[in-house]
C-alpha cells in the first residue's frame, strides 16, 4: 500500500528513491512479484525530473503485476489512465481505478491471489 500523506505533495527523485527501495525491500523476502494499492491526496503531484525517471526506468518495478488506485476525483482518473498508456507501453501493468479502499484490495486479492502488497507512506 502506499499512500500519501500530505494534502498537497509533489513526489520527488527523493521520493522515488524511497518507494523503490521499500520495493527492493519487499522483493529481498523472496517475492518474484508484487502488488500496489496507491492512495493519493486529491491535490498531489510529480516533478517533471521525477516523472520522466518513473515513465522510462522500471527498475524494481519490473516485478509489478497489478495496481490499485483509491480516487473519486476525475482529474487524477484521467490522468492516471493517460500515465498507464505510455507506461504500459513498454511493460504492461493491470491497472483499475475504485472509490473505496476496501474494493481496491478486493481486486487485487482477487485476481493476483499469492501476489504480495506491501505499505509505504510518502
Amino acid at each position: 500500500e502506499m499512500r500519501f500523506i500530505k494534502e498537497d505533495y509533489q513526489v520527488t527523485v527523493q521520493d522515488l528513491e524511497d518507494i523503490s527501495n521499500s520495493v527492493r525491500e519487499v522483493l529481498a523476502q523472496g517475492y518474484d512479484q508484487f502488488a500496489l494499492l496507491v492512495i493519493p491526496n486529491k491535490y498531489g503531484g510529480i516533478t517533471k525530473e521525477a516523472r520522466e525517471i518513473d515513465m522510462f526506468e522500471s527498475g524494481p518495478y519490473s516485478n509489478l503485476t497489478a495496481v490499485g488506485l483509491v480516487s473519486d476525483a476525475v482529474h487524477q482518473r484521467i490522468l492516471g489512465n493517460v500515465y498507464f498508456k505510455f507506461k504500459n507501453s513498454r511493460n504492461h501493468v493491470s491497472h483499475k481505478f475504485f472509490k473505496t479502499t476496501s474494493e481496491a484490495r478486493c481486486w487485487l486479492q482477487k485476481i493476483h491471489q499469492g501476489v504480495k502488497t506491501f505499505q509505504q507512506s510518502v
